[in-house]
């Protein structure tokens, strides 16, 4: 594929956690939009190294250990009555605090990317006269990223 531009993506997101972690799986579920989000981030997994030294040989063996998948902060304008808004409050401090969120985001190619997160920064940003009131999350992912 070509690169693309990402202007027109939109994400969704559900305090729920598919029936099967494929995209039959995470599309079966009913997502929320998040609206007024400036910017998505990145998301990036890394695996922790684990090495060993032998003194003998003298050279370092590397092994991989644990995954971590990653984090994402966006930013956006805040909107308390935006319903995808709405569902990142509840799954920060709310009663969805410690649920699993599913997470979509659909590509202007109308490829997407299925995740499970929780909701672990929620923020405003007043910022100054020229400003629009913005907002952070940051989603902790918990999953690998599921194409489709």
């Amino acid at each position: 594929m070509a690169s693309q531009v990402f202007g027109g993506a939109t994400l969704g997101i559900v305090a729920d956690t598919p029936a099967t972690f494929d995209p039959a799986g995470y599309g079966a579920l009913t997502y929320v939009a998040v609206g007024e989000l400036t910017n998505y981030g990145s998301a990036a997994a890394s695996a922790t190294q684990i090495t060993h030294m032998p003194i003998d040989t003298q050279v370092v063996e590397k092994h991989k250990g644990t995954i971590d998948y990653g984090q994402m902060s966006m930013t956006m304008a805040s909107d308390i009555a935006d319903a995808g808004q709405v569902v990142f409050r509840a799954g920060f401090d709310g009663a969805e605090r410690n649920t699993p969120h599913s997470i979509e985001i659909t590509l202007p190619s109308g490829d997407i990317r299925y995740f499970q997160a929780l909701v672990k920064d929620l923020g405003e940003d007043f910022g100054d006269v020229n400003s629009i009131l913005g907002g952070t999350v940051t989603l902790d992912i918990t999953t690998s990223t599921v194409n489709a």
